[in-house]
């Protein structure tokens, strides 16, 4: 995860790709995952903006219900 962090932080677009993955990892039993998923979505509103991240997650959500 946190290698993913450093390559979405570099990419725009990557970031927009690594984002739907946080919200299964952050459903995770592991506590150190959690962790590291709260990082990185804090990396990305710090490098891209709080505006940019949810749009992303809403893209995601709404391409996830597409999907159904």
């Amino acid at each position: 995860m946190e290698s993913a962090a450093i390559l979405g932080a570099l990419d725009q677009d990557i970031a927009a790709e690594i984002l739907p993955s946080t919200s299964t990892a952050i459903d995770s039993d592991e506590e150190a995952l959690k962790i590291s998923v709260i990082d990185v979505v804090a990396d990305m509103i710090v490098t891209y903006g709080c505006r940019d991240v949810l749009s992303w997650c809403r893209s995601a959500a709404g391409d996830s219900d597409n999907g159904r």
